[in-house]
């Protein structure tokens, strides 16, 4: 992990030590790493608590829509490593529960270490686990997996209007 990986407010930054050479992937974990930032900007601003409980709303709900994804892709190039990215993938999300429940409980002084744990978690999976799996196996993937020209990345908007028409339903 390189100390370029941060800037100076902590945010993560994206480079292209990070690229798995799959432009889904790729947006995905820029959108991750858009979602952590965007935190990280809210603690700095002392946003109120509605705000970053929304914030972690969409990074829990688009971190499963990532390893899913990500799972697949992995399947497709390096299916002998599936279960130990499934693991990780397990791991980080009960870690991001973890967390959020001690938020909801009235823990608010959690979040900073939530976003430590945010940050070397995702960098290091990125580099260590993804690349090793992906960059040099891209090629082997059919066209529609490695592009990135279907995805979208979430903006807080639409995530906050697709939550309410969610609840809205029920």
């Amino acid at each position: 992990m390189s100390d370029d990986s941060w800037d100076s407010k902590g945010n993560i930054q994206w480079s292209e030590e990070m690229k798995t050479g799959i432009d889904r992937v790729d947006v995905q974990h820029k959108t991750l790493i858009g979602i952590i930032n965007r935190l990280q900007t809210a603690v700095d601003t002392k946003v109120d608590l509605t705000g970053i409980s929304l914030i972690f709303g969409q990074l829990a709900s688009y971190t499963k829509f990532h390893f899913k994804a990500e799972e697949m892709v992995i399947e497709q190039v390096d299916k002998p490593n599936l279960e130990i990215h499934r693991m990780a993938h397990r791991t980080f999300v009960d870690g991001l529960r973890d967390y959020e429940k001690k938020f909801r409980s009235g823990d608010h002084t959690i979040v900073k270490d939530l976003l430590g744990y945010l940050n070397v978690w995702l960098v290091d999976h990125i580099l260590n686990l993804d690349k090793k799996s992906m960059a040099k196996k891209a090629s082997s993937l059919p066209s529609y997996m490695k592009s990135a020209s279907e995805e979208k990345p979430v903006s807080d908007w639409e995530w906050v209007f697709s939550e309410l028409e969610k609840k809205g339903k029920k």
